[in-house]
């Protein structure tokens, strides 16, 4: 009878041991759990605020006029008429001079001969490199 005392004695404190183990396991998963929850949350938050962005993009895009720049272009204080035309080719090279306007053409030609070379002469630019 002091054998079967002895072995349900360690049988319940067997059993208590794994119980223990598995409230501890339990608590541990909870935990991690509850973890993954907030993280969910968070990152639906975000998602949330990325298409609500990403909505006042697509209404902002929709009502620009097309052909347009986005920005608002600032006309030259002078003469809003004169436009900046600037030409880089993949080399690097850029012109000085814009293309001439009819206009241009049929007004006189009051600079001299090397004026008008030098200002026809192209710049050597450095090709734009990528920002990483």
């Amino acid at each position: 009878m002091a054998e079967l005392r002895d072995l349900v004695g360690s049988l319940a404190s067997s059993s208590a041991q794994k119980f223990n183990t598995i409230e501890q396991f339990m608590e541990k998963a909870s935990r991690k759990f509850l973890a993954l929850e907030a993280g969910q949350r968070n990152t639906q938050a975000v998602l949330q605020d990325i298409q609500t962005q990403l909505g006042s993009v697509a209404q902002a895009v929709a009502q620009r006029a097309p052909g347009t720049l986005p920005g608002q272009t600032i006309p030259h204080p002078q003469n809003p008429n004169e436009h900046c035309n600037a030409i880089i080719t993949r080399s690097g090279k850029m012109t000085v001079d814009p293309p001439a306007r009819a206009q241009e053409r049929e007004a006189p030609a009051s600079a001299s001969p090397a004026a008008e070379e030098e200002a026809k002469k192209e710049v050597e630019v450095p090709a734009p490199k990528p920002h990483l």
